[in-house]
């Protein structure tokens, strides 16, 4: 309690730029997967934001390496931040995980993908991550959201109907959401034309 009466508090969402965070045509579509030597057809997920435990990328990484062979196209992994080596390490046998390191364009990675993973969220702390930006960029770009359920990303992923979520934790329920989206491009379309329409 800080001692503000209710009344005269006011919430300000975050915003997006949406001249920049757009669905991309099928040319700027196709421009942005031979920038990064991926193809026409495989399974995209990205990862975009910081590279701390908290952030729980090294689940995405594991969940990921559960996939069948025919659904692991190419996980990308966009940020910097103290849990980098580790995470090169965990991703250095897959020649289907590419840490990207940094970057000043979001969205040419947004255009690229099938799908935005959001696996934030210790159980051992006190989770306190408002709505994210990245989550938010991603369905402006019309990609669909993969994201753990809790605070922040319940205000725009309903499981189901504007994405997938899962259990802050939960490897096998992570894992079961990237197999259906891998599965399933009509699913992944629907959910993300939802979740932009949110």
């Amino acid at each position: 309690d800080a001692g503000v009466a209710p009344d005269r508090i006011r919430e300000i969402p975050n915003g997006v730029d949406e001249t920049v965070y757009r669905p991309p045509t099928e040319a700027e579509r196709s421009a942005a997967r031979m920038a990064l030597g991926i193809a026409e057809d495989e399974f995209v997920a990205l990862y975009q934001g910081r590279l701390e435990p908290y952030k729980r990328v090294d689940l995405v990484i594991e969940a990921w390496s559960r996939l069948a062979p025919e659904q692991r196209g190419r996980l990308l992994i966009v940020g910097t931040g103290s849990e980098a080596d580790h995470l090169e390490e965990l991703a250095a046998e897959d020649d289907k995980i590419s840490l990207e390191g940094p970057t000043d364009d979001a969205a040419s990675y947004l255009r690229a993908a099938d799908v935005f993973v959001n696996a934030s969220g210790d159980p051992t702390i006190h989770w306190q991550e408002g709505l994210s930006v990245a989550l938010l960029e991603a369905c402006f770009v019309g990609v669909m959201p993969i994201v753990t359920a809790g605070p922040g990303n319940d205000v725009i992923v309903k499981d189901g109907s504007t994405g997938m979520s899962f259990p802050m934790g939960d490897l096998e329920a992570l894992t079961t959401c990237l197999a259906k989206a891998a599965d399933d491009p009509g699913l992944r379309r629907r959910l993300a034309r939802q979740a932009r329409a949110s």
